[in-house]
């Protein structure tokens, strides 16, 4: 008779607890997921999916939209705070930025040992306390490290999220999703002047903030009924129920559960992502391209107001109605779906076609957004006065739907360009970028007023404009030499390990090496 605690009946009872969990052994105690496992993320319900996904993109737009509204609602604290306009900006704009930049460095290898859900959570809850501290306690000092430590919540939607969906969304539709997501930053981006400026004049600054208090309690309670995300901690769960209930020591979980370490943090977090931007030609021109970009909006919080409250506009536009104009950048945003379509198209022409997809396949609509962002600026800077007085108002807001169409094309496309690029090193090449962007987001509105307002608004935006025209060849660089550099670099990935979802199809090609050499002329 055989025992109850004999080897067989112990390996029969943990095959049939791999079963019930969705999982299955390999290489004898390596617990791996089942292709079809109802827990795992990717075969989630729909209805599942789609909440997680839309609780994330409304906290980042509700995040993002904070951020920005600072501008409007500085120019009134500041009298009450007696601060000048820069060092007003610089509590409530910079501050807040500053906030994001420390939190992007230490959110993502968080995320990694404590999971994606309970940082949603708390970034949530802790965005609510401070903007209570930042509107309740009169005194600016609270101003400070409210807007601070609200900038270091917002990191988490900002550097987590891509995590999340590529946890739950498979690659064909992750193009939509990582668009939506884009889209919802950039919405609120542009949404926050606007809003801010209308609720201070009416109702004070301090409204912005408690307003923003009650948003980020109700995404506390959104965020309790989301489900975790990450595919290991969700399997290292499943590892530590069935050696429970076995008693067997020798079954291994995922081995990117190793938890936070200091010494990988400071390596990879802090000098790794330094040296990719002193060393690698592709992460320094993304970065300073999203730099360029995303600071002009932040900059333009402040560089609209002159511009549209200059005779003769003044007769349309007040200070607070000015806001307004990011109306047309917010259409250029939207328009940035069209090339969405292109891809989408791509990615089903090359599977058909048994073609490998490689990261420069995916960024051809950055051909089309270098350019707008210097047409853009070029149309916006000679259509508005005080040196330009006969164009009508509407014609430099064409230049804005240009410019709001190619900064938020540039941010899907390159940040998805650092990351199939760089394979197991993505994040380092990801987090080059996020500093670098929200730090000159920070610097940006600093000096914007007093660049428009001094030189004239012609000037200050034609010397954006020509910033913006020297990097209107990146394209052809990253086109036409990014497989070089890729393949020079010693950390990038080459064709064979980029994108490794995307061309399963190469999988059972046995033409592989045709397709490749066809993808060359691509």
């Amino acid at each position: 008779m055989t025992s109850l605690n004999s080897p067989s009946r112990t390996r029969e009872s943990t095959d049939n607890l791999l079963e019930q969990h969705g999982c299955h052994l390999e290489d004898g105690n390596t617990v791996c997921w089942n292709d079809d496992s109802k827990d795992h993320p990717r075969n989630w319900s729909l209805f599942a999916k789609c909440y997680t996904t839309v609780v994330i993109c409304w906290v980042e737009l509700y995040m993002t939209g904070i951020s920005s509204a600072g501008t409007a609602a500085s120019n009134s604290a500041r009298v009450e705070y007696d601060m000048n306009r820069t060092l007003g900006v610089f509590a409530f704009v910079t501050m807040y930025l500053l906030g994001q930049t420390v939190g992007g460095i230490v959110c993502s290898p968080i995320s990694e040992t404590f999971g994606r859900r309970t940082l949603y959570i708390v970034a949530s809850a802790m965005f609510c306390i401070f903007s209570v501290i930042t509107a309740a306690v009169p005194s600016s000092i609270a101003v400070y490290f409210g807007r601070f430590f609200q900038g270091l919540a917002a990191a988490v939607p900002a550097c987590v999220a891509f995590g999340s969906i590529e946890d739950m969304w498979a690659a064909q539709i992750r193009i939509w999703v990582v668009y939506w997501y884009t889209v919802s930053g950039f919405v609120g981006l542009v949404l926050g002047p606007i809003y801010s400026s209308y609720i201070t004049q009416v109702y004070g600054w301090r409204v912005v903030f408690y307003v923003s208090a009650i948003v980020a309690a109700i995404s506390t309670v959104l965020s309790f009924f989301m489900k975790e995300t990450k595919a290991t901690q969700l399997l290292q769960t499943k590892v530590d129920a069935i050696h429970s209930k076995t008693g067997r020591d020798d079954l291994n979980g995922p081995s990117s559960s190793e938890g936070f370490s200091v010494k990988s943090f400071v390596k990879d977090s802090l000098f790794r992502p330094l040296q990719f931007l002193a060393t690698e030609p592709i992460v320094f021109f993304c970065s300073a391209l999203c730099a360029i970009a995303f600071g002009l909006i932040y900059g333009l919080t402040e560089g609209l107001t002159v511009s549209y409250t200059n005779p003769p506009f003044d007769n349309t536009f007040s200070e607070t109605s000015s806001s307004l104009a990011f109306i047309a950048i917010l259409i250029g945003i939207l328009l940035d779906i069209l090339p969405r379509f292109y891809d989408d198209h791509l990615f089903r022409k090359f599977r058909k076609e048994h073609r490998r997809l490689v990261p420069e396949t995916k960024i051809r609509s950055f051909a089309l957004a270098c350019p707008a962002l210097a047409i853009g600026l070029w149309i916006f800077a000679w259509t508005i006065p005080p040196r330009v007085t006969n164009v009508h108002w509407i014609v430099s807001m064409i230049g804005l739907v240009f410019v709001g169409f190619a900064t938020a094309d540039l941010s899907y496309v390159l940040f998805g360009y650092c990351t199939d690029s760089y394979g197991q090193y993505a994040a380092s090449a990801v987090s080059s970028l996020s500093t670098t962007r929200t730090i000159a987001a920070a610097v940006f509105p600093l000096f914007s007023y007093q660049m428009f307002s001094g030189l004239g608004a012609n000037i200050a935006a034609t010397i954006l404009a020509a910033v913006a025209t020297l990097f209107a060849f990146t394209p052809i660089v990253f086109l036409k030499y990014g497989r070089t550099l890729r393949k020079k670099s010693k950390v990038a990935a080459d064709d064979e390990d980029c994108l490794a979802e995307e061309n399963k199809h190469m999988d059972n090609d046995s033409d592989g090496k045709d397709a490749e050499k066809s993808s060359e002329n691509v």
